[in-house]
């Protein structure tokens, strides 16, 4: 048998913090595809996804987030570019 799984839709996690993202994207079926390369930064708030919100996607696919992390993380300056 062929098994035929349905796809999903990137929900919008802009403005979430790292935890909810990272589990919203869980419970719609998609995986987080990079983070920012800030070492040691947690992103405060998510300010990009890539794919945006609504792109229909395989379940198991990657979302890539970027956001905003804690100005005082040396290097950071705000703002963390993912990879």
């Amino acid at each position: 048998t062929t098994t035929t799984t349905a796809p999903v839709t990137v929900p919008n996690v802009m403005g979430m913090t790292e935890t909810q993202a990272s589990a919203t994207l869980k419970a719609a079926g998609l995986v987080v595809n990079s983070w920012p390369a800030c070492p040691g930064a947690s992103v405060d708030l998510i300010t990009i996804e890539t794919p945006g919100a609504g792109t229909v996607f395989a379940p198991g696919s990657g979302v890539s987030l970027d956001g905003t992390v804690d100005p005082s993380t040396p290097g950071a300056n705000g703002v963390c570019l993912s990879y």
